[in-house]
Protein backbone atom coordinates (compact mmCIF):
# COMPACT_ATOMS: atom_id res chain seq x y z
CA UNK A 1 0.00 0.00 0.00
CA UNK A 2 0.92 3.14 -0.62
CA UNK A 3 2.34 5.26 2.82
CA UNK A 4 1.21 8.73 1.95
CA UNK A 5 1.46 11.03 5.18
CA UNK A 6 0.91 14.41 5.88
CA UNK A 7 2.64 15.91 8.79
CA UNK A 8 0.86 15.52 12.03
CA UNK A 9 1.45 16.78 15.64
CA UNK A 10 4.29 15.16 17.69
CA UNK A 11 3.34 11.61 18.75
CA UNK A 12 -0.26 12.23 16.57
CA UNK A 13 -1.69 13.32 19.90
CA UNK A 14 -3.57 16.91 20.17
CA UNK A 15 -5.03 19.08 22.56
CA UNK A 16 -9.02 19.51 22.19
CA UNK A 17 -11.51 22.36 23.34
CA UNK A 18 -14.78 21.57 24.00
CA UNK A 19 -16.87 24.32 25.21
CA UNK A 20 -20.29 22.79 27.13
CA UNK A 21 -22.87 24.65 29.28
CA UNK A 22 -20.31 27.24 30.10
CA UNK A 23 -17.72 25.08 30.69
CA UNK A 24 -13.87 24.51 28.79
CA UNK A 25 -11.90 21.48 28.89
CA UNK A 26 -8.74 20.49 27.68
CA UNK A 27 -8.24 16.80 27.08
CA UNK A 28 -5.41 15.44 24.80
CA UNK A 29 -6.28 13.38 22.47
CA UNK A 30 -4.46 10.37 20.57
CA UNK A 31 -5.11 10.38 17.28
CA UNK A 32 -4.70 6.32 16.71
CA UNK A 33 -7.28 5.75 19.56
CA UNK A 34 -10.00 7.54 17.15
CA UNK A 35 -11.42 4.45 15.11
CA UNK A 36 -9.60 1.91 13.20
CA UNK A 37 -11.00 -1.29 10.92
CA UNK A 38 -14.23 -1.96 13.51
CA UNK A 39 -15.23 1.93 13.13
CA UNK A 40 -18.27 2.39 11.45
CA UNK A 41 -17.88 5.34 8.70
CA UNK A 42 -21.48 7.19 8.22
CA UNK A 43 -21.69 8.72 4.76
CA UNK A 44 -23.15 12.19 6.04
CA UNK A 45 -23.28 13.91 2.73
CA UNK A 46 -21.45 15.26 -0.53
CA UNK A 47 -20.56 19.02 -1.67
CA UNK A 48 -19.87 17.88 -5.30
CA UNK A 49 -18.54 21.20 -6.51
CA UNK A 50 -15.44 21.03 -4.11
CA UNK A 51 -15.35 17.31 -4.36
CA UNK A 52 -15.84 17.15 -0.17
CA UNK A 53 -17.12 14.06 1.62
CA UNK A 54 -18.61 14.28 5.33
CA UNK A 55 -18.23 11.14 7.18
CA UNK A 56 -19.99 10.69 10.88
CA UNK A 57 -17.60 8.17 12.89
CA UNK A 58 -18.71 7.29 16.39
CA UNK A 59 -16.65 8.68 19.57
CA UNK A 60 -14.77 6.54 22.21
CA UNK A 61 -13.75 9.38 24.28
CA UNK A 62 -16.05 10.42 26.84
CA UNK A 63 -15.57 14.30 25.88
CA UNK A 64 -16.89 13.88 22.66
CA UNK A 65 -20.02 13.17 21.74
CA UNK A 66 -19.11 12.50 17.85
CA UNK A 67 -16.96 12.80 15.55
CA UNK A 68 -17.03 14.04 11.49
CA UNK A 69 -14.47 13.48 9.00
CA UNK A 70 -13.84 14.97 5.99
CA UNK A 71 -12.46 14.11 2.86
CA UNK A 72 -10.64 16.22 0.34
CA UNK A 73 -8.32 17.62 -1.13
CA UNK A 74 -6.03 14.32 -0.59
CA UNK A 75 -6.98 15.47 3.36
CA UNK A 76 -9.06 13.42 5.71
CA UNK A 77 -9.71 16.49 8.30
CA UNK A 78 -11.47 15.30 11.81
CA UNK A 79 -13.03 17.56 13.74
CA UNK A 80 -15.39 16.76 17.01
CA UNK A 81 -19.50 16.79 16.90
CA UNK A 82 -21.41 17.98 19.87
CA UNK A 83 -24.37 15.83 18.73
CA UNK A 84 -24.53 12.25 19.70
CA UNK A 85 -25.47 9.24 17.92
CA UNK A 86 -23.67 10.78 14.64
CA UNK A 87 -25.37 12.05 11.70
CA UNK A 88 -26.73 11.13 8.34
CA UNK A 89 -28.99 11.70 5.57
CA UNK A 90 -27.13 15.56 4.64
CA UNK A 91 -27.33 16.83 1.13
CA UNK A 92 -25.40 15.53 -2.02
CA UNK A 93 -25.03 18.39 -4.70
CA UNK A 94 -22.93 21.13 -5.12
CA UNK A 95 -22.77 23.14 -1.81
CA UNK A 96 -22.05 22.38 1.86
CA UNK A 97 -23.57 19.51 3.15
CA UNK A 98 -26.88 20.46 4.28
CA UNK A 99 -28.16 18.96 7.58
CA UNK A 100 -31.59 18.86 9.49
CA UNK A 101 -31.83 19.27 13.08
CA UNK A 102 -34.71 19.33 15.48
CA UNK A 103 -35.66 22.34 17.09
CA UNK A 104 -39.14 20.97 19.40
CA UNK A 105 -41.98 19.25 18.17
CA UNK A 106 -42.41 19.29 14.00
CA UNK A 107 -40.05 21.57 13.83
CA UNK A 108 -37.03 21.43 12.20
CA UNK A 109 -33.38 23.41 11.40
CA UNK A 110 -31.23 23.49 8.23
CA UNK A 111 -27.40 23.66 8.87
CA UNK A 112 -24.46 23.07 6.79
CA UNK A 113 -21.26 22.68 6.77
CA UNK A 114 -18.98 25.33 6.64
CA UNK A 115 -15.35 25.97 8.08
CA UNK A 116 -15.48 23.20 10.64
CA UNK A 117 -18.91 23.45 12.27
CA UNK A 118 -22.43 23.81 11.35
CA UNK A 119 -24.16 26.81 10.94
CA UNK A 120 -27.97 27.60 10.97
CA UNK A 121 -29.48 28.60 7.45
CA UNK A 122 -32.97 30.03 7.68
CA UNK A 123 -35.37 29.81 10.26
CA UNK A 124 -36.55 27.05 11.43
CA UNK A 125 -39.33 25.14 9.75
CA UNK A 126 -42.56 23.53 10.89
CA UNK A 127 -42.85 20.34 9.41
CA UNK A 128 -45.96 17.65 9.12
CA UNK A 129 -45.84 14.00 11.30
CA UNK A 130 -45.65 11.15 9.04
CA UNK A 131 -43.24 12.80 6.79
CA UNK A 132 -39.32 11.82 5.71
CA UNK A 133 -37.28 14.67 5.62
CA UNK A 134 -34.52 15.32 2.73
CA UNK A 135 -32.39 18.28 2.76
CA UNK A 136 -31.25 18.94 -0.57
CA UNK A 137 -29.33 21.83 -3.11
CA UNK A 138 -29.90 22.38 -6.85
CA UNK A 139 -27.86 22.66 -9.75
CA UNK A 140 -27.42 26.17 -8.39
CA UNK A 141 -26.38 25.25 -4.88
CA UNK A 142 -29.96 27.00 -3.23
CA UNK A 143 -30.96 24.95 0.07
CA UNK A 144 -34.52 23.05 -0.53
CA UNK A 145 -36.11 20.64 2.07
CA UNK A 146 -38.14 18.19 0.42
CA UNK A 147 -40.73 16.76 2.39
CA UNK A 148 -42.20 12.84 1.56
CA UNK A 149 -45.19 11.67 2.74
CA UNK A 150 -46.99 8.56 2.10
CA UNK A 151 -48.44 8.80 -1.52
CA UNK A 152 -51.78 7.32 -3.24
CA UNK A 153 -50.22 3.85 -3.63
CA UNK A 154 -47.69 1.68 -1.94
CA UNK A 155 -44.40 3.06 -3.89
CA UNK A 156 -45.64 6.56 -4.59
CA UNK A 157 -44.93 9.88 -2.60
CA UNK A 158 -46.42 12.74 -1.68
CA UNK A 159 -43.81 15.40 -2.24
CA UNK A 160 -43.66 18.78 -0.33
CA UNK A 161 -41.02 21.06 -1.17
CA UNK A 162 -39.62 24.55 0.04
CA UNK A 163 -36.71 26.60 -1.04
CA UNK A 164 -35.15 29.29 1.29
CA UNK A 165 -35.47 32.53 -0.68
CA UNK A 166 -34.34 35.82 0.69
CA UNK A 167 -34.15 34.56 4.47
CA UNK A 168 -37.50 32.49 3.95
CA UNK A 169 -38.42 28.94 3.50
CA UNK A 170 -41.00 29.47 0.42
CA UNK A 171 -42.98 26.64 -0.82
CA UNK A 172 -42.19 25.26 -4.35
CA UNK A 173 -44.71 23.27 -5.04
CA UNK A 174 -46.23 19.91 -3.91
CA UNK A 175 -46.89 16.42 -6.08
CA UNK A 176 -47.72 12.71 -5.97
CA UNK A 177 -44.52 11.09 -7.66
CA UNK A 178 -43.37 7.50 -8.41
CA UNK A 179 -39.31 6.36 -8.42
CA UNK A 180 -37.64 8.34 -5.51
CA UNK A 181 -34.63 6.73 -4.65
CA UNK A 182 -31.43 7.49 -3.03
CA UNK A 183 -30.59 10.40 -3.01
CA UNK A 184 -34.07 11.39 -3.24
CA UNK A 185 -34.02 15.00 -4.14
CA UNK A 186 -31.20 16.11 -6.53
CA UNK A 187 -30.41 18.85 -8.86
CA UNK A 188 -32.22 19.18 -12.63
CA UNK A 189 -29.79 18.20 -15.51
CA UNK A 190 -31.79 20.63 -17.48
CA UNK A 191 -31.85 23.65 -15.44
CA UNK A 192 -29.72 24.99 -12.54
CA UNK A 193 -33.49 26.15 -10.71
CA UNK A 194 -35.13 23.08 -10.55
CA UNK A 195 -35.26 19.79 -8.22
CA UNK A 196 -36.10 16.06 -9.20
CA UNK A 197 -37.72 14.03 -6.72
CA UNK A 198 -38.45 10.54 -8.37
CA UNK A 199 -40.98 11.79 -11.42
CA UNK A 200 -42.08 15.16 -9.90
CA UNK A 201 -39.77 18.04 -11.30
CA UNK A 202 -39.99 21.19 -8.67
CA UNK A 203 -39.60 24.97 -9.71
CA UNK A 204 -40.41 28.07 -7.79
CA UNK A 205 -43.22 30.02 -8.64
CA UNK A 206 -44.41 27.40 -11.03
CA UNK A 207 -46.67 23.95 -10.37
CA UNK A 208 -44.95 21.18 -9.66
CA UNK A 209 -45.23 18.64 -13.02
CA UNK A 210 -44.29 14.88 -13.86
CA UNK A 211 -40.95 15.04 -16.46
CA UNK A 212 -41.10 11.69 -16.77
CA UNK A 213 -43.29 8.29 -17.02
CA UNK A 214 -42.39 5.48 -15.02
CA UNK A 215 -41.45 2.24 -17.04
CA UNK A 216 -44.07 -0.46 -17.79
CA UNK A 217 -43.00 -2.68 -14.82
CA UNK A 218 -46.69 -3.68 -13.35
CA UNK A 219 -48.64 -2.15 -10.78
CA UNK A 220 -45.93 -3.40 -8.04
CA UNK A 221 -43.42 -2.32 -9.47
CA UNK A 222 -40.39 -0.20 -7.90
CA UNK A 223 -37.69 1.82 -9.26
CA UNK A 224 -35.20 4.42 -8.92
CA UNK A 225 -34.83 7.39 -11.55
CA UNK A 226 -32.49 9.27 -13.07
CA UNK A 227 -32.59 12.42 -14.76
CA UNK A 228 -30.17 11.97 -18.07
CA UNK A 229 -31.38 15.14 -19.85
CA UNK A 230 -33.28 16.27 -22.63
CA UNK A 231 -35.97 13.70 -22.07
CA UNK A 232 -33.79 10.86 -21.28
CA UNK A 233 -33.61 9.09 -18.16
CA UNK A 234 -32.76 5.81 -16.58
CA UNK A 235 -34.75 2.87 -14.46
CA UNK A 236 -32.87 0.79 -11.93
CA UNK A 237 -35.48 -2.16 -10.49
CA UNK A 238 -34.80 -3.21 -6.79
CA UNK A 239 -34.14 -7.00 -9.21
CA UNK A 240 -31.19 -4.80 -10.81
CA UNK A 241 -32.68 -4.04 -14.61
CA UNK A 242 -32.01 -1.17 -16.44
CA UNK A 243 -34.30 0.99 -18.33
CA UNK A 244 -33.68 3.95 -20.48
CA UNK A 245 -35.87 5.83 -22.07
CA UNK A 246 -35.06 8.38 -24.67
CA UNK A 247 -38.29 10.41 -24.84
CA UNK A 248 -39.86 11.53 -21.12
CA UNK A 249 -41.46 7.90 -20.51
CA UNK A 250 -42.99 7.31 -23.80
CA UNK A 251 -40.59 4.49 -24.92
CA UNK A 252 -38.70 2.08 -22.29
CA UNK A 253 -35.51 -0.11 -23.27
CA UNK A 254 -34.58 -2.60 -21.24
CA UNK A 255 -30.39 -2.05 -21.62
CA UNK A 256 -29.03 -6.33 -21.29
CA UNK A 257 -25.49 -5.87 -21.55
CA UNK A 258 -22.87 -6.17 -18.62
CA UNK A 259 -19.64 -4.85 -18.22
CA UNK A 260 -17.94 -7.85 -18.47
CA UNK A 261 -16.99 -9.91 -21.23
CA UNK A 262 -20.20 -11.88 -23.45
CA UNK A 263 -18.13 -14.97 -22.79
CA UNK A 264 -18.45 -15.23 -19.24
CA UNK A 265 -22.17 -16.51 -19.62
CA UNK A 266 -24.09 -14.11 -18.21
CA UNK A 267 -27.84 -15.17 -17.35
CA UNK A 268 -30.58 -12.30 -17.02
CA UNK A 269 -32.22 -14.26 -14.76
CA UNK A 270 -29.41 -14.08 -12.32
CA UNK A 271 -29.42 -10.09 -11.52
CA UNK A 272 -30.55 -9.37 -8.26
CA UNK A 273 -28.99 -12.86 -7.10
CA UNK A 274 -25.81 -13.01 -8.28
CA UNK A 275 -25.15 -9.94 -9.39
CA UNK A 276 -26.79 -6.45 -8.76
CA UNK A 277 -26.92 -2.84 -9.73
CA UNK A 278 -26.32 -0.10 -7.58
CA UNK A 279 -26.33 3.70 -7.87
CA UNK A 280 -23.68 5.90 -6.51
CA UNK A 281 -23.02 8.43 -4.34
CA UNK A 282 -22.27 12.22 -5.49
CA UNK A 283 -23.21 13.07 -9.26
CA UNK A 284 -26.21 10.89 -10.80
CA UNK A 285 -26.58 13.44 -13.95
CA UNK A 286 -24.96 12.67 -16.82
CA UNK A 287 -23.56 10.37 -18.27
CA UNK A 288 -25.26 7.23 -16.06
CA UNK A 289 -22.90 6.41 -13.59
CA UNK A 290 -23.47 2.57 -12.34
CA UNK A 291 -21.76 0.29 -9.86
CA UNK A 292 -21.96 -3.41 -10.71
CA UNK A 293 -21.52 -6.40 -8.15
CA UNK A 294 -20.35 -9.66 -9.37
CA UNK A 295 -20.74 -12.37 -7.35
CA UNK A 296 -21.69 -15.53 -9.40
CA UNK A 297 -20.76 -18.70 -8.13
CA UNK A 298 -16.86 -19.73 -9.09
CA UNK A 299 -15.66 -16.53 -9.46
CA UNK A 300 -13.83 -13.38 -7.35
CA UNK A 301 -16.34 -10.91 -5.79
CA UNK A 302 -16.16 -7.80 -8.33
CA UNK A 303 -16.84 -4.89 -8.60
CA UNK A 304 -17.11 -2.51 -11.97
CA UNK A 305 -17.96 1.17 -12.30
CA UNK A 306 -19.11 2.41 -15.64
CA UNK A 307 -20.28 5.62 -16.68
CA UNK A 308 -22.60 5.30 -19.80
CA UNK A 309 -25.86 3.91 -21.00
CA UNK A 310 -24.18 1.29 -23.59
CA UNK A 311 -20.86 -0.54 -23.58
CA UNK A 312 -19.22 1.80 -25.79
CA UNK A 313 -19.73 4.14 -22.64
CA UNK A 314 -17.94 1.84 -20.12
CA UNK A 315 -15.23 3.69 -18.46
CA UNK A 316 -11.87 2.39 -18.95
CA UNK A 317 -11.17 2.61 -14.96
CA UNK A 318 -13.22 -0.07 -13.64
CA UNK A 319 -12.28 -2.27 -10.30
CA UNK A 320 -12.75 -5.76 -12.12
CA UNK A 321 -11.83 -7.89 -8.91
CA UNK A 322 -12.83 -6.26 -5.57
CA UNK A 323 -10.98 -9.18 -3.79
CA UNK A 324 -7.61 -7.70 -5.09
CA UNK A 325 -7.94 -4.39 -4.88
CA UNK A 326 -5.46 -4.81 -1.12
CA UNK A 327 -8.28 -7.16 0.05
CA UNK A 328 -9.82 -3.88 1.45
CA UNK A 329 -14.02 -3.81 1.36
CA UNK A 330 -15.25 -0.84 -0.50
CA UNK A 331 -17.63 1.60 2.05
CA UNK A 332 -18.54 4.11 -0.02
CA UNK A 333 -17.83 4.63 -3.90
CA UNK A 334 -18.55 8.25 -4.70
CA UNK A 335 -19.01 9.82 -8.32
CA UNK A 336 -17.61 13.43 -9.47
CA UNK A 337 -18.42 12.78 -13.04
CA UNK A 338 -17.55 11.24 -16.09
CA UNK A 339 -14.57 9.00 -15.22
CA UNK A 340 -13.89 10.61 -11.79
CA UNK A 341 -14.58 8.43 -8.97
CA UNK A 342 -13.32 8.20 -4.71
CA UNK A 343 -13.54 5.06 -2.80
CA UNK A 344 -13.35 4.87 0.69
CA UNK A 345 -12.45 1.81 2.11
CA UNK A 346 -12.50 2.74 5.65
CA UNK A 347 -10.38 3.18 9.51
CA UNK A 348 -7.09 1.40 10.05
CA UNK A 349 -4.03 2.70 12.39
CA UNK A 350 -0.58 1.62 12.66
CA UNK A 351 1.40 2.51 15.65
CA UNK A 352 1.38 6.24 15.10
CA UNK A 353 -2.11 7.13 13.81
CA UNK A 354 -4.88 6.43 12.39
CA UNK A 355 -5.94 6.96 8.90
CA UNK A 356 -8.83 6.61 6.12
CA UNK A 357 -7.92 4.37 3.00
CA UNK A 358 -9.02 6.01 -0.08
CA UNK A 359 -8.40 5.41 -3.91
CA UNK A 360 -9.33 6.21 -6.88
CA UNK A 361 -9.89 3.81 -10.19
CA UNK A 362 -7.32 5.41 -12.19
CA UNK A 363 -4.70 4.59 -9.68
CA UNK A 364 -2.07 2.66 -11.27
CA UNK A 365 -1.88 -0.32 -9.46
CA UNK A 366 -5.52 -2.10 -8.22
CA UNK A 367 -4.39 -2.56 -5.06
CA UNK A 368 -3.05 0.95 -4.80
CA UNK A 369 -4.71 2.59 -1.70
CA UNK A 370 -3.32 6.04 -0.34
CA UNK A 371 -3.13 6.62 3.80
CA UNK A 372 -4.80 9.80 4.28
CA UNK A 373 -3.41 9.97 7.87
CA UNK A 374 -6.22 11.76 10.67
CA UNK A 375 -5.20 15.53 11.01
CA UNK A 376 -6.87 17.87 13.81
CA UNK A 377 -9.30 20.20 12.40
CA UNK A 378 -10.03 21.95 15.88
Amino acid sequence: MDACYRPVLPAAIAALHLAAAGSVSADPIALREICDESTALALVGVDTASRTVLISLPSRQEAVPGWLLELGEGRATLYPDRRPGGRFGGSTGPGPVLVLEPCGEACVQAAEWSAGEWKPIGPPLDTAGGATLHPARDGGGRPWIVQHFPGPTEHARRVVAALLTQGRWQPAGQLDVSGAGSPAALPDPDSAEALISGSGRFVPGEPAETWVRMPPLGPDARGSLVPLGAGRAACVTPDSRLLITRDGGGQWFEQRWTPWRDQDGVNRGESGEHYWLDLPTGTVSPPLALLWYDDRPGREAALWLTGGEAPADLVAAVVPRAARTGSEPIAEAIHWGGGDWLLVSGCRRDQRTAYVLVRTPRDASPGSWTRLALEPGW
